[in-house]
Protein backbone atom coordinates (compact mmCIF):
# COMPACT_ATOMS: atom_id res chain seq x y z
CA UNK A 1 0.00 0.00 0.00
CA UNK A 2 1.32 3.45 -0.93
CA UNK A 3 1.71 5.97 1.86
CA UNK A 4 -0.08 9.21 1.14
CA UNK A 5 0.13 12.71 2.46
CA UNK A 6 -3.53 12.62 3.48
CA UNK A 7 -3.30 9.34 5.41
CA UNK A 8 -0.25 10.51 7.35
CA UNK A 9 -1.78 13.91 8.06
CA UNK A 10 -5.01 12.40 9.34
CA UNK A 11 -3.24 9.86 11.53
CA UNK A 12 -1.17 12.67 13.00
CA UNK A 13 -4.34 14.67 13.62
CA UNK A 14 -6.00 11.74 15.37
CA UNK A 15 -3.08 11.30 17.74
CA UNK A 16 -2.91 15.02 18.45
CA UNK A 17 -6.62 15.08 19.28
CA UNK A 18 -5.85 12.34 21.80
CA UNK A 19 -2.93 14.48 23.11
CA UNK A 20 -0.46 11.80 22.03
CA UNK A 21 2.15 14.01 20.40
CA UNK A 22 4.89 11.37 20.44
CA UNK A 23 2.71 9.08 18.30
CA UNK A 24 1.64 11.95 16.02
CA UNK A 25 5.16 13.10 15.20
CA UNK A 26 6.19 10.30 12.80
CA UNK A 27 2.98 10.76 10.79
CA UNK A 28 3.40 14.52 10.53
CA UNK A 29 7.07 14.05 9.62
CA UNK A 30 6.14 11.66 6.82
CA UNK A 31 3.37 13.97 5.58
CA UNK A 32 5.88 16.83 5.59
CA UNK A 33 8.36 14.74 3.58
CA UNK A 34 5.67 14.02 1.00
CA UNK A 35 4.45 17.64 0.84
CA UNK A 36 7.18 19.85 2.38
CA UNK A 37 5.40 23.17 1.80
CA UNK A 38 2.12 22.28 3.50
CA UNK A 39 1.64 24.88 6.23
CA UNK A 40 -0.99 22.89 8.13
CA UNK A 41 1.37 19.95 8.69
CA UNK A 42 4.33 22.14 9.59
CA UNK A 43 2.23 23.95 12.17
CA UNK A 44 0.96 20.74 13.72
CA UNK A 45 4.39 19.13 13.60
CA UNK A 46 5.83 22.12 15.43
CA UNK A 47 3.07 21.88 18.04
CA UNK A 48 3.66 18.14 18.45
CA UNK A 49 7.40 18.69 18.95
CA UNK A 50 6.60 21.35 21.54
CA UNK A 51 4.23 19.01 23.40
CA UNK A 52 6.96 16.35 23.35
CA UNK A 53 9.55 18.80 24.76
CA UNK A 54 11.59 18.76 21.54
CA UNK A 55 11.96 22.52 21.65
CA UNK A 56 14.73 22.93 19.07
CA UNK A 57 12.82 20.88 16.50
CA UNK A 58 9.63 22.78 17.30
CA UNK A 59 11.33 26.14 16.74
CA UNK A 60 13.10 24.98 13.57
CA UNK A 61 9.88 23.63 12.08
CA UNK A 62 7.98 26.81 12.92
CA UNK A 63 10.78 28.82 11.33
CA UNK A 64 10.39 26.84 8.09
CA UNK A 65 6.66 27.55 8.18
CA UNK A 66 7.26 31.31 8.56
CA UNK A 67 9.75 31.31 5.67
CA UNK A 68 7.16 29.67 3.44
CA UNK A 69 4.30 31.90 4.58
CA UNK A 70 5.54 34.98 6.48
CA UNK A 71 2.02 36.31 7.10
CA UNK A 72 0.78 33.02 8.62
CA UNK A 73 -1.96 33.55 11.21
CA UNK A 74 -1.00 31.62 14.34
CA UNK A 75 -4.36 30.48 15.81
CA UNK A 76 -2.94 28.93 19.00
CA UNK A 77 -0.20 31.54 19.52
CA UNK A 78 2.41 28.84 19.02
CA UNK A 79 5.15 31.40 18.37
CA UNK A 80 4.75 32.81 21.89
CA UNK A 81 4.72 29.32 23.42
CA UNK A 82 7.92 28.49 21.55
CA UNK A 83 9.61 31.62 22.92
CA UNK A 84 8.82 30.55 26.48
CA UNK A 85 9.57 26.85 26.00
CA UNK A 86 12.62 25.27 27.54
CA UNK A 87 13.63 28.21 29.67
Amino acid sequence: MRETYEANRWLGDIYMQKLQAKKAIPYFEKASQINPHEIYVLYNLSAAYLMDNQFDKARATYSVLKRIQPDFHDPANLAEKLKRAGR
